[in-house]
């Protein structure tokens, strides 16, 4: 059994996990911590022992990208890479976890486990970032027709379902994500982790499709 079964995910990412290629990366404990101790001794090692051993290697295909998993994981040329430290505006330590191919951004993780996709957090915990992963190979998937990005003042939220959208529990996790579906309709809006004043949403739906326009209008008006 790989690792990751051992971990809390829904369906949907467990889908998205088994779909995935592995690449032979060092995945023991050993390695991790000798890494750990000669690099960042002030770090606890069992999140990313956990990590590794559960994580490490897993390549996967989400829309329009390709993510490569783990303190060690395949890079681009057929290589294993190992990981780099480096520190957020608040001066927590990072260590890289992965990297996208085509946008050629790394993920990162800080010692409580929560995941960074470059200088800016994305997650509490890798679960709810594979989560939000898998939410959007489902909206791709399902067959989108177009894709529109809302600039809000302040969160959406509990609004969603006055619209007849469901959240789903397990890939929300907020303040850096929300997902909300319904009638083949899947809504992402994002929080201000960034600090730029503003939250986002996303809408994957069809054109011609009456709930996406009534979403939509919501949203511009709000």
């Amino acid at each position: 059994m790989m690792g990751w079964q051992q971990r809390r995910l829904s369906e949907r990412a467990q889908r998205l996990l088994r779909a995935a290629s592995v690449h032979r990366v060092p995945n023991d404990e050993a390695t991790v911590r000798s890494w750990l101790l000669a690099n960042e001794p002030g770090l606890e090692p069992s999140v990313f022992v956990g990590f590794q051993r559960d994580f490490g290697g897993l390549i996967l295909d989400i829309p329009g990208e390709v993510l490569s998993l783990g303190l060690w994981y395949e890079d681009w040329s057929g290589g294993v890479t190992g990981p780099v430290s480096d520190e957020d505006d608040d001066g927590n330590t990072l260590v890289s976890c992965g990297s996208f191919r085509a946008a050629q951004y790394a993920l990162y993780m800080r010692g409580d486990g929560a995941i960074y996709l470059g200088e800016w957090p994305a997650a509490s915990s890798v679960e709810r970032y594979l989560e939000d992963m898998a939410m959007f190979s489902a909206a791709y998937g399902a067959r989108t027709s177009r894709v529109k990005k809302f600039n809000l003042p302040q969160r959406f939220g509990e609004r969603f379902a006055a619209l007849e959208l469901s959240s789903v529990e397990m890939a929300s996790d907020w303040p850096y994500f929300a997902w909300w579906i319904g009638d083949g309709v899947f809504v992402r809006e994002d929080g201000d982790v960034g600090g730029a004043g503003q939250v986002t949403a996303r809408v994957f739906g069809r054109a011609d499709s009456p709930r996406v326009a009534a979403i939509e209008a919501a949203l511009l008006g709000s």
